[in-house]
């Protein structure tokens, strides 16, 4: 599977907009959503560190990462809703699964 997205180099100072910060979750994917067996995150900003929550809140992955991409195997995650948190140089960004 081929992704095409656009590679930002960000601007990491304290001039940084808010607005950037909120609007990074337009640019980290996971696909495909829903999932059985792989997930792929994929953020144009990079990636630094991925955890994943089940329903309960409890922690299924803490993984620091380096890139722009991570395959995630999640067989082992419990089936429903799960929330992916992903650290980029404009912020954390949380999407469900």
């Amino acid at each position: 599977m081929l992704f095409v997205l656009p590679i930002f180099t960000p601007d990491t100072s304290a001039t940084a907009s808010v607005e950037v910060v909120q609007g990074a979750g337009r640019y980290v994917n996971l696909s495909p959503n829903p999932a059985k067996g792989h997930v792929t995150v994929t953020s144009s900003f990079g990636i630094s560190n991925i955890e994943a929550y089940d329903a309960m809140g409890r922690l299924l992955l803490d993984l620091p990462v380096s890139g722009f991409a991570e395959e995630l195997d999640i067989r082992s995650w419990p089936e429903g809703v799960c929330v992916v948190v992903v650290d980029t140089p404009m912020g954390r960004v949380s999407k469900k699964l």
